[in-house]
C-alpha cells in the first residue's frame, strides 16, 4: 500500500493505473478557496478491454468530493477500458473529481480502491487490483 499524494499501481495484465491530486495550490494541498482535482489516468497496453470501478473515499470529515451542498465523502467511477491500438502503444482513460475542504489539516488520508473485469473473459469475478492511501494537506 501507497501513502502519499501520487500513485501508480501496476497490474500484472498489463494494466496502469496513476492516480494524483493537483492542486493550484501546490502538490498534495487542498484548499477550500481553491479546489484540488483528484485525478484518475489508467493505461491499457493490452489487447483485452476492461471494465474497471474505481472507489475513493475520504478518511475524515476535513476532505470532501464535490463543493458547496453537493458534498460526499466518497467518489465512485466506473469505465470502459479499451484494448491497445492496433498501431500498438496504449490506449488511456483519464477520470477526475473535485476535491475540497472544511477545515485545516495535514496527514488526511483519501483511500482509493480499483477492481477490474476483463470484458473477453468467462472468469466474470473482479478482482482487486490494488488500494492506496493518498496524503494531503488541507488548508482551510
Amino acid at each position: 500500500m501507497s501513502n502519499n499524494c501520487e500513485v501508480r499501481m501496476d497490474s500484472p495484465a498489463g494494466l496502469v493505473i496513476e492516480t494524483a491530486i493537483t492542486s493550484p495550490s501546490g502538490s498534495c494541498r487542498v484548499d477550500s478557496k481553491d479546489p484540488a482535482s483528484h485525478i484518475v489516468q489508467i493505461h491499457n497496453r493490452t489487447l483485452i478491454p476492461y471494465a474497471i470501478m474505481i472507489k475513493s473515499e475520504c478518511e475524515t470529515p476535513y476532505i470532501r468530493y464535490g463543493h458547496a451542498e453537493e458534498m460526499a465523502d466518497s467518489w465512485r467511477a466506473q469505465v470502459f477500458v479499451p484494448p491497445r491500438p492496433d498501431t500498438g502503444g496504449s490506449s488511456q482513460v483519464i477520470l477526475s473529481s473535485v476535491l475540497t475542504c472544511t477545515s485545516a489539516s495535514i496527514n488526511e488520508h483519501i483511500r482509493i480502491s480499483v477492481s477490474i473485469s476483463p470484458l473477453d473473459s468467462e472468469d466474470t469475478a473482479p478482482a482487486v487490483i490494488d488500494s492506496a492511501l493518498l496524503l494531503v494537506e488541507t488548508l482551510g
